[in-house]
């Protein structure tokens, strides 16, 4: 192979590996941005997922309660009175008022098979304030005017049942649930036997009353959930009900997160990550800058500069988690600060600290020896000319290292979950718990929250590292020009 065919293998090379490099970080920030906007939840529910009431009533909910779709045994349960929070079937902490208006409190209470409380009764012309009540929910004839700020509700309300011989369980196997697409082979006939859904060995029969499943083995029927109601020689399957939405709305963003950020928004914990990031700011660049003019300027190269240098590359690469229990050791413990901001901050900053020590340094080392004799032989001092030529010079390197080690302190986990606290709420003080969050995404997994709230504080965090860096390149454009 001669030169020039080596030239052109090692382009095609560069080429091939650069074009594979951005291809797999465009899959990795395009699949965080994609989970972090929409969720996908699967659950098994009681009824089929699909709007099928055929009754004289709509119900309606406020906005802010964020529930969309119900069940019938939920509707059930808040006629009632069994549900007195949402937080027990929306991710929403408020607490739960039920209205019927008193035309359709009858019928209601016939499709429930339950009497409505008379608390729970009003009239057209009852006075509530529907806007403030962020866990109301209304049930009106069809044609009323629904209140301001609510939305409808879809209400399911067909159940499959199914005769006791087909979820008993038989070499370990038995059913429990099915989707909707099973349910209509089953209802038309492309599925047999319930042997192909693993289940026993028994011929499927469709029968339409419910009344007979419980004398014919292998019999399925779907109806609605109030036709069947308590009825006891039959069992009823659940559904396998995939739902998906927005993951991050104007309220999220706006509300504060409430007991471990299994309810509420994010807004307090975005904000402690702020204040986390400019009092490490505050704190480490000062002393790294000034470290590396000492180190650069100043010092004479012997053992004890070579001793000093090799322990802050060192501690460039001491994991993070070290760091963690040096902080929980010193600051938590010794100190008396307790898990707190500023325990958590310091921590921080002696992380970060070698990496803008180092970047910083190398940057200094990197201007132009002539310009700093112009400087002196103008009769500039020293620190004159360091802050006059010398580090505006290195300002973009210097900017560069703050910009890495800022990325660092937002990302890290480890060494804030032995100092910083976990609390939700905005710290208040330096000595307040506190919570950030990369450490959120952490907690929201391993205490099982939800999965979708993680990645959508992961494309916060994101967003806002793209917001820091934005900035910083700004400021260093606005220098050059």
């Amino acid at each position: 192979m001669d030169r020039k065919q080596s030239n052109n293998v090692a382009l095609a090379t560069i080429r091939i590996l650069s074009v594979l490099s951005i291809a797999i970080l465009i899959i990795i920030l395009g699949y965080l941005i994609f989970r972090g906007l929409r969720y996908t939840n699967q659950k098994e529910i009681n009824v089929i997922p699909i709007a099928s009431v055929d009754e004289n009533f709509e119900i309606y909910t406020n906005k802010k309660a964020h529930l969309d779709e119900l069940d019938w045994f939920t509707l059930q349960s808040m006629a009632k009175g069994r549900v007195r929070t949402l937080r027990t079937i929306s991710t929403v902490n408020e607490k739960f008022h039920f209205y019927v208006d008193s035309r359709i409190g009858d019928e209601l209470s016939s499709y429930l098979a339950t009497p409505i409380l008379d608390k729970n009764i009003i009239t057209p012309e009852t006075d509530i304030d529907f806007k403030s009540d962020k866990g109301g929910m209304i049930v009106l004839p069809i044609g009323a005017k629904r209140p301001s700020g609510y939305v409808k509700v879809s209400l399911f309300d067909m159940v499959v049942y199914v005769n006791p011989a087909v979820t008993e369980l038989r070499n370990n196997r038995r059913i429990g649930s099915v989707t909707t697409d099973q349910i209509i082979s089953l209802k038309d006939g492309t599925i047999l036997n319930w042997n192909e859904l693993d289940g026993p060995d028994l011929k499927v029969v469709y029968v339409e009353d419910a009344l007979k499943i419980g004398e014919i083995p292998g019999s399925i029927s779907v109806v609605a959930a109030n036709s069947a109601y308590n009825m006891d020689d039959v069992d009823s399957l659940k559904i396998i009900h995939i739902k998906s939405g927005w993951n991050i709305s104007l309220d999220y963003l706006i509300t504060n997160a409430q007991e471990s950020g299994a309810f509420g928004g994010i807004f307090s914990i975005i904000l402690n990550t702020l204040i986390m990031i400019i009092l490490v700011l505050a704190i480490s660049t000062p002393i790294g800058i000034g470290s590396a003019i000492y180190l650069s300027q100043y010092a004479k190269k012997n053992k004890v500069t070579t001793i000093i240098r090799a322990g802050i590359d060192l501690l460039s690469g001491v994991p993070s988690i070290i760091f963690g229990l040096f902080g929980m050791l010193i600051f938590v413990q010794l100190f008396g600060w307790g898990f707190s901001l500023i325990s958590g901050c310091l921590t921080l900053s002696l992380m970060i600290l070698p990496t803008i020590i180092r970047t910083s340094e190398e940057s200094i080392n990197t201007v132009n020896n002539q310009m700093i004799f112009a400087s002196r032989g103008l009769g500039a001092t020293k620190i004159e000319t360091i802050f006059k030529i010398v580090l505006p010079a290195a300002k973009n390197g210097i900017v560069t290292g703050v910009i890495l080690a800022t990325g660092r302190a937002l990302g890290e986990t480890a060494a804030l979950v032995f100092t910083i606290g976990s609390s939700t709420d905005v710290a208040t003080s330096l000595t307040s718990s506190s919570r950030v969050l990369a450490q959120h995404i952490y907690l929201s997994i391993i205490e099982g929250q939800s999965i979708d709230r993680a990645f959508a504080a992961a494309l916060q965090l994101i967003i806002l590292e793209l917001i820091i860096n934005s900035i910083a390149k700004s400021m260093m454009n606005k220098g050059k020009k």
